[in-house]
C-alpha cells in the first residue's frame, strides 16, 4: 500500500477526532503517525496526515514489473 503525507495545521475548531475522520483515518493512526502519546490537539499544532492511500502500482512499480520480463 502506497501512502503519501502531508502537514495538516489544526484550526480553532477541530479536535482528534474530527482530524482523524476528516483525513478517514484511524485514531491510532494518527496517533502513532505522528508519535504522540495523548489524543489532544491545540490550534496551530501541525499533523501530518494521510492524503492518499493506494494499492494501486506506482509508474516505477509498473516499470520495474516490465523490466523483470525483458531488459530495459
Amino acid at each position: 500500500e502506497r501512502t503519501t503525507t502531508v502537514p495538516y495545521v489544526v484550526g480553532v475548531h477541530d479536535t482528534f477526532a474530527s482530524v482523524s475522520m476528516r483525513h478517514k483515518m484511524t485514531e491510532t493512526e494518527l496517533l502513532q503517525l505522528n508519535q504522540l502519546k495523548r489524543r489532544q490537539v491545540r490550534p496551530g499544532d501541525v499533523l501530518l496526515v494521510y492524503v492518499e492511500r493506494s494499492n494501486a502500482p506506482t509508474e516505477d512499480d509498473l516499470r520495474k514489473q516490465v523490466c523483470d520480463l525483458r531488459p530495459c
